[in-house]
């Protein structure tokens, strides 16, 4: 986890950059799966992508574009309860589909902005998808890479994870932080990031997700 240090209410941090380029770079190494989740860009009441439940759906429809997965274990009351965005039964769906991933397979799992889930009426449901995917990194004979980022500092999640795996990043210098070379960079970002969002396909997935 990457806490960082940031006042004010940027959707996209200099950490979303950090985060995009990775991506890029993910791109590149042959056989692995990568996903994604910008929360920034996802708090809008009335947004069907947002929360907590959302970004692990996400997460999910990004796995299952990837792989080929035996999903034979989905019963009808398994589907109910996905249809019904039960937590518990989409995050067991998230943990059952990372463990059929061969261990030769690097799994990269990035989460941006992950204190913007950290509202009262969020942060439950976000510590507990954040806590069964810990628990994979721990338990699951996986390959399986996590980043979690926080513009700000991380008040809840954090507490999920341990102490020498949270690294904190030196107080900016708040009065660059609006200049026009952060302003452009923050939008070329955000155009970049919106752009990596529209490849995940969440239609094919509609059997599952409805």
């Amino acid at each position: 986890m990457v806490n960082g240090d940031l006042d004010g209410d940027q959707k996209l941090s200099p950490l979303s950059v950090v985060c995009a380029m990775l991506l890029e770079s993910l791109g590149s190494v042959d056989g692995a799966l990568s996903m994604n989740f910008f929360c920034g860009l996802h708090t809008q009441i009335g947004d069907p992508a947002t929360g907590p439940i959302a970004m692990i759906k996400s997460l999910i429809a990004q796995l299952l574009s990837q792989h080929d997965f035996d999903l034979d274990f989905i019963h009808l009351k398994d589907q109910q309860e996905l249809e019904a965005n039960d937590l518990d039964t989409v995050c067991d769906l998230f943990s059952r589909l990372i463990t059929q991933v061969p261990q030769s397979t690097p799994i990269f799992c990035i989460v941006d902005g992950i204190s913007y889930y950290e509202t009262s009426s969020q942060r439950s449901a976000a510590c507990f998808v954040m806590s069964k995917i810990l628990e994979l990194i721990d338990e699951a004979d996986v390959v399986l890479k996590l980043l979690i980022t926080a513009p700000g500092k991380s008040a809840y999640v954090k507490e999920g994870v341990r102490k020498q795996d949270i690294l904190w990043l030196p107080e900016l210098d708040h009065a660059d932080s609006g200049s026009p070379h952060n302003r452009h960079l923050r939008e070329a970002t955000k155009l970049r990031i919106q752009e990596l969002q529209e490849q995940i396909d969440y239609d094919e997935q509609d059997d599952i997700f409805e």
